[in-house]
């Protein structure tokens, strides 16, 4: 891992095997890895999928497995991935191929921002990383700076049925926004050891927005990279009394050149952040 901390390793959490996919390599070889080594399914959701040389060698991989008999899904999104004929020899492969239409909802335009390969419903890669050879190249190369996590072992089984849940809500234009709200509440595990919480559009917290409401109101340390950072004023009180409490928080987020309206959200937050004597760190885009 040439870019990744050589002290990160591989952990074994309940009889799972987690590893960190640091390097943008790195995940590109596992995800090909993953796909190669699927013996009977593969279920695929991304937002975010360029006709590039990494777009397709990963479409190849799938076509690969389709034609050894692999069971190959693939849900895209209809906003960020790229026109349909390139993927068009997966359907003629008998691949299940969706588009994850843009709908919208009361408040913003709902897409899919979603990431997961999942291979017979025992190993899964997620993570913030798209199909673009944007984020399989190295931080040297100017390459999004961003993070994977291979998961295997039994605790992914719940990944199927939601993936099958989400993929038949894009097979049917009718399907209601409040299904995909009851979908994300029931498939998400939040027992045992690893919890597996999904977030989406809802009108109350997310499974996953309440659990990091929850660890914030307890923590006595926190530490965020997030690359867009604009939280609501209620996260940005509990983050600061983090800090009144007597602990620490520490927030690594993406140094914007020039001011804008996403950006005034982040700077209220580094604001808050510097009165509350927390760390605030950018990272400052290199060439692209």
């Amino acid at each position: 891992m040439s870019d990744a901390d050589p002290k990160i390793t591989t952990h074994e959490v309940a009889g799972n095997r987690l590893t960190l996919l640091a390097d943008g390599p790195e995940r590109l070889e596992a995800l090909i890895a993953l796909i190669d080594g699927a013996k009977e399914s593969l279920r695929i959701l991304y937002y975010i999928w360029e006709d590039d040389e990494s777009g397709r060698r990963v479409r190849d991989a799938l076509l690969a497995a389709a034609a050894r008999g692999v069971q190959v899904s693939l849900l895209v999104d209809g906003f960020g991935a790229v026109a349909a004929p390139f993927f068009k020899p997966l359907v003629d492969a008998d691949a299940r191929f969706c588009r994850f239409v843009p709908r919208w909802g009361r408040r913003y335009l709902l897409r899919n921002h979603q990431k997961l390969a999942l291979a017979d419903g025992r190993k899964a890669i997620v993570g913030g990383f798209n199909i673009s050879n944007d984020y399989f190249g190295t931080i040297a190369d100017g390459a999004w700076r961003d993070l994977g996590l291979e998961v295997d072992g039994p605790s992914v089984a719940c990944l199927v049925d939601y993936f099958e849940a989400v993929f038949r809500w894009a097979e049917a234009p009718e399907a209601s926004i409040r299904s995909l709200r009851r979908t994300l509440f029931q498939s998400s595990v939040d027992e045992g050891a690893i919890h597996w919480l999904f977030g989406g559009p809802t009108r109350r917290l997310s499974p996953w927005a309440r659990s990091v409401k929850n660890d914030l109101m307890h923590a006595r340390r926190v530490d965020m990279i997030s690359a867009y950072f604009a939280p609501s004023p209620g996260m940005l009180r509990r983050i600061a009394r983090i800090s009144r409490r007597g602990g620490i928080s520490r927030l690594v987020t993406r140094l914007l050149r020039r001011i804008s309206i996403g950006s005034m959200p982040r700077s209220a937050a580094a604001m808050s952040i510097s009165r509350s004597r927390k760390k605030l760190a950018s990272i400052r885009p290199g060439p692209r």
